[in-house]
């Protein structure tokens, strides 16, 4: 019932990380019509991620977008470990693009840019990034929003990123 009453508002669905293994939810979406974006579990391996996709077509979705944003590790110094090389390894196996998502994946402000454009020249099709105009004052997430100045730097940097490996 709660998909009913968001898909009349959206224009798109995001499937948030916990929600990624949820398969009855992923089939569910075919019936609306409407572009997802389907978020990576922490924990989960390149195949069940690819596996979650694929209930998302079995269901009917014909736009899908994936998103990497970090997975469980024993490092100490990020929040989640954003793990780069499964974008050119999903790119290897399927044409569903893949968007890096380095706010989620580190929690840290001071390391969105860098592995943001690594993901870029990693082959990422798309970026996701949490800008707040006073980032200290996000009441969501605020370790790891940019402001929209930093933003707009990094946008610049990407466009160069790109140029250089197309």
């Amino acid at each position: 019932r709660a998909v009913d009453f968001v898909a009349r508002y959206c224009t798109a669905f995001q499937v948030g990380a916990r929600q990624m293994p949820n398969y009855t939810l992923l089939r569910l979406l075919g019936a609306y019509g409407k572009p997802v974006f389907l978020k990576r579990h922490p924990g989960a391996t390149l195949d069940e991620w690819l596996g979650a996709a694929e209930h998302l077509l079995t269901g009917g979705v014909t736009e899908i977008y994936l998103i990497e944003r970090g997975s469980s590790t024993n490092a100490n110094h990020v929040r989640w470990d954003l793990s780069l090389s499964m974008i050119p390894a999903i790119k290897a196996l399927s044409k569903i693009p893949v968007i890096v998502d380095a706010s989620h994946g580190t929690g840290r402000r001071d390391l969105v840019s860098p592995m943001t454009l690594a993901g870029v020249a990693a082959g990422a099709g798309g970026v996701l990034v949490e800008v707040h105009e006073s980032p200290d004052k996000s009441l969501s997430d605020p370790d790891q929003a940019i402001t929209p100045n930093e933003f707009q730097e990094l946008m610049n940097k990407v466009k160069l990123v790109k140029a250089a490996i197309a």
